[in-house]
């Protein structure tokens, strides 16, 4: 989960960076996306690395990280290389159990119900057209959200229904 609105970076005619600071814990606005790779292209490598976009350069604060994992590639290995031997004593990751679509909206719950329990109030969502973490929400917490589209899922659902 990133929070918008640490740092605005613009820079001026003659190619100077200038900074405007935004409320930190203020934050209404959310951005949440579910991935399968280490690293994404929409989220910055490192928390202080400044995000290209466009013509402006925003810096985002991470607020919450949370990772879900459905297999532990200890588990595994001693499933495939000694089946009906008891797993030796570790440091397991595995921490969710069902498909990798409800990942998201568990994860999402998850997340806000540990932001509003610090005092980071939650408005609006932004993520990719997925439903099932509005909802999820809805029923778990009883909280209704405002929800946004990220500019790259609407420009793919956009030139997807021109073709």
């Amino acid at each position: 989960m990133f929070s918008r609105g640490c740092t605005e970076m613009s820079r001026d005619k003659k190619g100077r960076f200038s900074t405007r600071s935004m409320s930190q814990h203020d934050s209404k606005y959310v951005n949440l996306d579910h991935g399968y790779s280490s690293t994404s292209d929409n989220v910055p490598q490192s928390v202080n690395e400044p995000w290209k976009i466009g013509r402006r350069l925003v810096e985002w604060e991470v607020v919450k990280a949370i990772v879900g994992h459905r297999l532990c590639g200890v588990c595994s290995w001693w499933r495939r290389n000694k089946p009906g031997q008891k797993v030796r004593p570790h440091r397991c990751v595995r921490n969710h159990t069902g498909s990798a679509r409800a990942m998201e909206a568990t994860s999402g719950v998850k997340g806000v119900k540990e932001l509003s329990e610090q005092g980071t109030p939650v408005e609006y969502l932004e993520g990719d057209g997925d439903n099932t973490l509005i909802s999820k929400l809805k029923s778990d917490l009883n909280v209704t959200m405002k929800k946004r589209f990220d500019k790259n899922h609407v420009v793919k659902n956009f030139t997807k229904s021109l073709y």
